[in-house]
């Protein structure tokens, strides 16, 4: 990823010379080529901690796509488990459900075999 800002100055400052610099005398030139040269390295310096925040920038861009995809996971793994959660829940309302109407299954069968042997007890005093 290359900053065109970034580019775009350090092209000019590198490429094109000042009107100053071009009238220079050849001895002052000369003079001035260690700081010339001081100038470059820390200039490649820069670009080289430049670059390493461009990367380090990109690294956490991707990481934080990467959280955000896992997010999405864990919702839908979420929404999931909610949907499961409520068949659980409704499966259990049913056996419940189905225990009482067993319970009152039971209830009326006791009630029919109480009023079954109270009409035969009846039937053998009559008869």
């Amino acid at each position: 990823m290359k900053c065109d800002l970034c580019e775009r100055t350090r092209r000019e400052v590198m490429e094109k010379p000042t009107e100053q610099s071009a009238q220079l005398p050849y001895g002052e030139v000369e003079a001035l080529q260690p700081y010339y040269q001081q100038l470059q390295e820390q200039y490649h310096i820069f670009m080289d901690h430049h670059k390493k925040l461009q990367d380090q920038y990109q690294v956490l861009v991707d990481h934080h796509i990467l959280l955000e995809k896992l997010y999405d996971t864990l919702m839908n793994h979420r929404y999931q488990l909610q949907d499961q959660n409520q068949v659980l829940a409704d499966y259990h309302q049913a056996l419940e459900e189905h225990d009482r109407m067993g319970q009152d299954y039971l209830q009326t069968l006791r009630e029919h075999l109480q009023v079954i042997d109270h009409l035969s007890h009846d039937s053998t005093k009559q008869g």
